[in-house]
């Protein structure tokens, strides 16, 4: 269902994402973007390079809130911009919740805009 900005409010929180890490699904993202960067999946090379083990790419958690914000929109294009901060190391075992809340909606050059905090 697509959502139409008129029916946006400010304030509204979008439907909270759960995705389990595991290290099958770091070595599927990491296959389908050909990132093999091997402190995604070999947890003896992490651990070598000073991490707690397999840590899960920057770029599937920016994945993983498009898809937030994509289901909650409902249309695969809604998505502008997006930003990103990384505050922590996700881990196999480890579920992220992707959270999300409209900040402000704005009408620019005729197309209705509406921008979101959004959290992993």
């Amino acid at each position: 269902m697509v959502r139409y900005f008129e029916d946006v409010q400010v304030g509204e929180e979008l439907p909270p994402l759960a995705k389990p890490i595991t290290t099958v699904r770091l070595m599927m993202y990491g296959a389908a973007t050909w990132d093999f960067m091997r402190i995604h999946y070999d947890a003896d090379y992490a651990r070598s390079r000073g991490f707690p083990g397999p840590i899960v790419d920057g770029q599937m958690l920016g994945a993983f809130l498009a898809q937030l914000v994509v289901d909650w929109a409902g249309d695969p294009g809604a998505l502008k911009r997006l930003s990103i901060r990384y505050r922590a190391f996700v881990l196999p075992g480890d579920t992220v919740i992707c959270k999300g809340r409209v900040e402000g909606k704005r009408l620019e050059g005729g197309q209705g805009l509406v921008e979101c905090q959004l959290v992993a």
